[in-house]
């Protein structure tokens, strides 16, 4: 079943003047398997099965088969089929690092201006691979922590500022970064 949803999808693709990229494209094959009191997931290859796609020349040929805690790069985001996002993660605190590299060298006249540049460049990076994740709390402040070591206070907030009052709306009085 899974192969014929593949080559449906490939043939809408080609109809609609796209195509899918043999070589940017993997597969996981994963069982959940129940084990005492919760559901776990296989993660060897022995499980069976191969899917194919055609790639450029029309040979149809398998599809890269990955194990569930490998990652694959899909539209810019580290997937894992194990959602532990370790590779997306490292990723995102890269970036962050690297703009608080970049605010921490930099002398701003007004005060308003890191912040500003938190809330619509950093987080702009952030926002779009953060709907495809589900990141733990203390995942999310190992990215976050670089950034506002740095960018808190450039404005004028303390570095240990409330964090309910940091990413609460503002209809609230909260600061309205989001989390």
């Amino acid at each position: 079943k899974a192969q014929q949803e593949l080559d449906d999808w490939q043939a809408c693709s080609r109809v609609s003047g796209g195509t899918l990229n043999h070589a940017k494209t993997a597969t996981w094959i994963c069982e959940h398997v129940w084990s005492d009191d919760h559901w776990r997931m296989r993660i060897d290859k022995s499980l069976p099965g191969t899917l194919h796609l055609e790639d450029e020349e029309g040979v149809r040929r398998p599809i890269k088969r990955l194990k569930p805690t490998e990652d694959h790069k899909i539209l810019g985001v580290h997937i894992t089929a194990d959602h532990t996002w370790k590779a997306q993660t490292a990723q995102l605190r890269e970036q962050g690092v690297a703009f608080a590299a970049r605010v921490r060298t930099r002398k701003n006249k007004i005060k308003s201006d890191v912040w500003f540049a938190t809330k619509s460049m950093i987080w702009a990076s952030f926002s779009y691979p953060l709907r495809a994740l589900t990141l733990s709390w203390e995942n999310w402040n190992s990215i976050m922590s670089p950034v506002l070591e740095v960018c808190l206070p450039r404005p004028g907030f303390a570095r240990n500022f409330p964090r309910v009052v940091l990413f609460g709306p503002h209809r609230y009085q909260g600061q309205g970064l989001p989390h």
